[in-house]
């Protein structure tokens, strides 16, 4: 014997072995049987090996699983565990999961997975995820490349919303129609459906209107309209309305406020008249003034709509508007004195349960109401009653202006020319007498186009009993010769010139002798209505400044934007290219911010905005004094009279910002998660302390682990988690003397302590995760039909009538349109491992799905073999009867190990008349092995040998002749040799 000594070494390398073979044997020695001895050397040290995710991300659907695949490098060798640290993402709670702490790998297993199912809830909480890390490993064991895995959570629940209507009241005029605005509080995200039910009321028949039946929302839709279209007609039909309500609402979807609209279809077929309470009728209240006949010509203005009387904001608010209103009211005129806020302790403000039932009216000064004139549709406003309408009419004893005429240029080309004579005629509501002084007086101002104020001076001779002309001639100013247009300012005619000491003229009734009134609305020669200034004077502020409204709190609080309006006498255009004017305003009277100006160019409004910041709600109130715009370095110009605009203002009234403290409106729970909801927005810069908060379920104290603040409430992290059915009450301790770590609104005011509150248990019952897993049969092979069995699927909420839903997958990816009960691979699928995912709904209405284990790698399909065969060369002809003969056997291919002389001689030949003695094997180191043998043959005596080698027909049989692959012999040799006596 010879001693075979293996070294001990720290490496894995399993496998080795070393091979002895006989050297140069000596004269007189030969190999014997066998030849050659192979020596195994057993490795007795573990491998280093890697641990990855099969992949790096997965998905569960709620209420289902998905089979999370963790591999190893290499056999191991050993029993390994791989621990498994999940981390909560996108508002995951630790209730919404469950999945396997560790995977363990015996010795030669690489790839295991573990399942991750999903609980089913009712809570609308998308984009949850949860991270899967790898925690410490055990020694020889390191992360791969694929060291994470994120499993996404897919939510299968919508959420709740509420629809209202954008108002609870809108207006259509008879031939005219009015978006009616649906809205939802929330994104739905699917497809809902809203029905609207219209109930005709106060003698409205189906033929008054047209309205759509029904309002969609898509996904990511919260805000639509629908156009109610009322019918014009020729019948007197006043106070005719439609209420509008939804019907039967979809699932998910319940009515919100206001959840009923009513729609008034104003008519239009008879004039509005005073005294009958019909919509448009208008009175004066709270004033003191009346005229001869006991009528009150002064106070606050109200307008009757809907049923009830409301009132008018002042944005906008002209001469022309007032004359209208007057008119109405039965006074002759028009107004001489409209009030703004900054007067209304002479004529209260509405009440704050009345509706402003119009804003921005903008009348021409001819309209039969104010309901026919340019406002906001009825109801829609940015006010507040601070901004109502005052009003004092002229008494009802005097001529008023009616209307002014130009006569046509004389020259026939439209054009005034130098030394034309213009003709202009004011119309009077009654007969006047005119007296005019030396001065020519009375007179009216015109203007060129050009910009030249110029007076227009009285014309006896042309003048009749209740129309007086006024004549100018056209002078050279050096700005042009000729001139389409000219116009009559918005002004009052002239009696006489104030710089002179002279007595003025006068124009009275010719009946009664009660002074006209000279104002007047603007006027141009072209028939064209401007609101503009007379003469050469600049557009100048016209009231103090107003604020938009700021919603039911009235006042303005963190986030919101304040805009502060300015009216002017006429239309100004803003030049913000050196800069952009603002507007000084004063948080609590001191500190200055600025507002910007915000929109308004080229009309009589201009806006200018400051949105509130948090810090701005400690100061509680907000002012503008009296002053002048900033300009910074833009302008503010009025067009008509190509001077700077009169910038100066008004001091404003004051506004209080919030000072009310956020108070608890509700408190929910869902597992983990506690939620206090407050009424308005908190203070989150600082956190809260969680020992200021108190949490019991069923009568026991639970752990409050967190607390944190949120835009509107407080979140609480309990621990453990609550379990649905669990009753829990939570309760609050202010902290005491410091507002660290209390709850408080973003302006300093903190909420108050409170104990024992009821909270809303949300948590859901859990389900009873499916149990198996579906089955696949068949052979992966492309071409070859795999099916799903599903016999092995349970689950204990109940299968009855189950259907199944198929998808089948290519390493774990989705396979297109797979998704029958049985799939058959394709040539794209060729060495990719296949499974199916089962999905279903249980009794319970729990989503469920399960998937199967993956398939063998798919095999391509198998080519034709081909066959293993031997041939006979060399065959001897005859023997003599003692002589050994020889032929040599060739195999085309090498047979598997073991294969030796020893099968040929002894096993592989069937012999008759004689013995195999000896095969020996002819291949040169440089051939294929085993392929070529030379047989020697013994005759038994004279007669014939018969020699045959038979087909194989079972690789493990004696004697048998296979590839590694497992092909057999395919042929069968017999080589017959005659011997003497043949």
């Amino acid at each position: 014997t010879i001693r075979f000594s293996a070294t001990q070494d720290g490496f894995d390398d399993d496998d080795e072995s070393v091979r002895l073979d006989f050297g140069a044997l000596p004269a007189g020695v030969a190999e014997g049987s066998p030849s050659q001895s192979t020596v195994s050397i057993t490795d007795d040290d573990d491998p280093d090996v890697t641990a990855s995710f099969g992949l790096g991300s997965y998905t569960a659907a709620e209420g289902g699983s998905v089979d999370v695949a963790v591999t190893l490098s290499a056999d191991p060798e050993r029993r390994v565990v791989i621990p498994l640290t999940p981390t909560n993402q996108n508002g995951a709670a630790d209730a919404d999961y469950s999945v396997a702490s560790s995977v363990t790998f015996d010795a030669g297993e690489t790839s295991k997975t573990i399942r991750f199912s999903a609980t089913q809830d009712g809570f609308d909480d998308d984009d949850e995820s949860v991270l899967l890390e790898f925690g410490t490993l055990p020694a020889g064991v390191s992360e791969g490349v694929t060291d994470q895995t994120t499993v996404s959570i897919t939510d299968d629940d919508v959420p709740s919303v509420t629809v209202s209507f954008g108002s609870g009241s809108y207006t259509a005029a008879e031939g005219g129609s009015v978006d009616v605005a649906v809205t939802l509080n929330a994104d739905p995200e699917r497809r809902v459906v809203i029905p609207l039910t219209p109930t005709n009321q106060n003698g409205v028949a189906d033929a008054d209107y047209t309205v759509a039946s029904s309002v969609t929302f898509d996904a990511g839709e919260t805000s639509k309209t629908i156009r109610f279209s009322a019918t014009q007609d020729s019948d007197n039909d006043d106070d005719e309305s439609v209420l509008l309500e939804f019907g039967t609402l979809p699932a998910g979807v319940s009515e919100g406020s206001p959840s009923e609209s009513l729609v008034t279809i104003y008519d239009d077929d008879l004039p509005v008249t005073l005294g009958g309470n019909r919509p448009g009728d208008l009175r004066l209240v709270d004033g003191t003034m009346t005229d001869g006949a006991g009528n009150l010509c002064e106070g606050r203005l109200e307008i009757y709509y809907d049923g009830q009387w409301g009132t008018i904001c002042d944005d906008y608010w002209t001469k022309e508007n007032a004359d209208v209103a007057c008119r109405v009211l039965g006074f002759a005129g028009g107004s001489v004195e409209e009030f703004s806020r900054r007067y209304r302790s002479l004529f209260p403000a509405g009440d704050r349960e009345q509706p402003i039932w119009l804003d921005d009216v903008q009348c021409d000064g001819g309209e039969a109401g104010l309901m026919d004139c340019r406002a906001r549709p009825v109801g829609r406003h940015n006010c507040r009653h601070a901004e109502d309408v005052g009003l004092r009419c002229l008494k009802n004893d005097g001529p008023f202006i009616v209307n002014i005429e130009f006569d046509e240029p004389p020259g026939g080309d439209g054009s005034y020319d130098l030394g034309d004579t213009v003709e202009v005629t004011v119309v009077w509501s009654e007969a006047v007498t005119v007296t005019a002084n030396t001065n020519r007086y009375p007179a009216v101002w015109l203007a060129y186009d050009g910009g030249n104020a110029v007076r227009a001076y009285y014309d006896e001779s042309r003048s009749g009993s209740d129309r007086t002309v006024f004549i100018h001639t056209i002078r050279d100013f050096g700005n042009g010769t000729s001139f389409p247009t000219v116009r009559v300012g918005h002004d009052s005619l002239y009696v006489g010139d104030p710089r002179s000491l002279e007595e003025p003229g006068s124009i009275v009734s010719a009946q009664g002798g009660a002074p006209a009134v000279l104002g007047h609305r603007a006027y141009r020669s072209d028939g064209a209505t401007a609101q503009a200034t007379g003469g050469d004077e600049p557009a100048t502020i016209v009231r103090a400044p107003s604020f938009n409204d700021p919603g039911a709190d009235g006042a303005f609080g963190p986030g919101e934007t304040m805009e502060v309006s300015f009216v002017f006498s006429s239309p100004v255009e803003v030049d913000e290219s050196g800069g952009t004017p603002s507007v000084q305003i004063l948080l609590g009277g001191t500190v200055p911010r600025q507002a910007q100006f915000a929109r308004g160019g080229g009309t009589l409004q201009l806006v200018f905005s400051y949105t509130l910041t948090d810090g701005d709600g400690a100061h509680r109130s907000v002012f503008v004094d009296s002053n002048s715009l900033a300009l910074n370095g833009g302008a503010i110009r009025d067009p008509d009279s190509e001077l700077d605009a009169d910038i100066e203002y008004q001091a404003a009234a004051e506004f209080f910002l919030p000072a009310e403290a956020p108070t608890l409106q509700s408190a929910t729970v869902d597992g983990s998660t506690l939620t206090l909801t407050y009424s308005e927005t908190l203070d989150n810069s600082a956190p809260l302390s969680a020992s200021s908060f108190a949490v019991t379920v069923n009568g026991s104290p639970r752990s409050v682990r967190g607390a944190g603040p949120g835009q509107s409430n407080v979140i609480l992290l309990l621990d453990p988690a609550v379990v649905a059915g669990d009753t829990v009450t939570v309760s609050y301790t202010a902290p005491s003397g410091t507002n660290a770590g209390r709850v408080q609104d973003t302006s300093g005011n903190a909420a108050a302590s409170f104990s024992g509150q009821t909270v809303t248990n949300n948590t859901a019952a859990a389900n009873n995760p499916a149990t198996g897993a579906p089955a696949i049969g068949g052979t992966a092979q492309v071409g070859e039909a795999l099916s799903v069995d599903t016999s092995d699927i349970g689950d204990s909420d109940g299968l009855t009538n189950v259907s199944f839903s198929y998808q089948w997958l290519a390493d774990d990816g989705n396979i297109s349109n797979a998704t029958a009960s049985s799939y058959t691979p394709v040539e794209a699928d060729e060495g990719k491992t296949i499974k199916v995912r089962v999905s279903f709904t249980d009794d319970a209405g729990n989503p469920e799905v399960l998937t199967s284990a993956a398939t063998a790698a798919v095999a391509p399909v198998p080519q034709e073999e081909t066959p293993l065969t031997a041939t006979v060369h060399d065959a001897p002809d005859s023997h003599d009867g003692s002589s050994v003969c020889t032929f040599e056997l060739r195999l085309s291919e090498a047979p598997r190990r073991p294969f030796s002389y020893l099968l040929l001689r002894d096993e592989a030949f069937t012999v008759t008349g004689g013995t195999v003695t000896k095969a020996r094997r002819l291949d040169r180191e440089s051939d294929t092995p085993n392929v070529r043998w030379e047989m020697s043959i013994t005759p038994h005596g004279d007669g014939t040998v018969t020699v045959v080698l038979p087909a194989t027909t079972d690789c493990e049989a004696v004697g048998a002749i296979c590839t590694a692959d497992g092909r057999m012999l395919s042929n069968r040799l017999e080589i017959t040799v005659p011997g003497p006596e043949s």
